[in-house]
């Protein structure tokens, strides 16, 4: 015979259904610096009482998200001399496919406009690139300026300054704001 959930737990096991599915969205969204981040503050906030963060699977997120940004090296090998190898973080910051999709058709618009005569084309050719939030605009305009590696340079250089210890006091201060409107 089934016994039926508790209240409580039939909550949490929703909550962790919902926070899966926005990561599902978030890995096709978020570029992988911002990604590792939001894991990072998942795990800081929701901590003992979630259910899916201490399954086998969430350990394949954590560390797939943690190789799309860093590896490690030398993890205290030892030599024949008796010292052992320091360890060394290297960033592989993967840049998001959609970012190359981008500059791909900005570059065919280009050279499309470069094959119509000059008289042909409105005084002021723009070319109007939209995205779902200020901050993926803001992103990609730096993308645009001054390329992928730059941007997942400087995006690695602010998550090596980020305090996950924050993260709880971050999330509660973003629920604040979302509740306010």
């Amino acid at each position: 015979m089934l016994k039926p959930m508790s209240t409580t737990k039939s909550k949490q096991l929703v909550h962790d259904l919902n926070t899966l599915r926005k990561l599902s969205g978030f890995v096709l969204e978020l570029d992988a610096v911002s990604f590792l981040q939001h894991l990072e503050t998942l795990r800081a906030s929701e901590g003992a009482s979630s259910v899916w963060i201490f399954l086998d699977v969430a350990h394949v997120i954590f560390s797939e998200a943690k190789k799309r940004v860093y590896r490690v090296k030398g993890r205290g090998a030892q030599h024949s001399a008796g010292s052992s190898d320091p360890m060394q973080v290297e960033p592989v910051l993967e840049e998001l496919p959609k970012w190359k999709v981008l500059r791909d058709i900005l570059e065919e618009v280009q050279a499309l406009r470069a094959e119509v005569p000059e008289g042909e084309l409105p005084a002021p050719f723009r070319t109007l690139v939209l995205a779902r939030d200020k901050a993926t605009c803001l992103q990609l305009h730096e993308y645009l300026r001054v390329g992928g590696p730059q941007v997942m340079l400087t995006l690695y250089e602010k998550f090596l300054e980020w305090d996950a210890s924050n993260c709880i006091t971050r999330c509660k201060f973003a629920e604040l704001e979302t509740s306010l409107g």
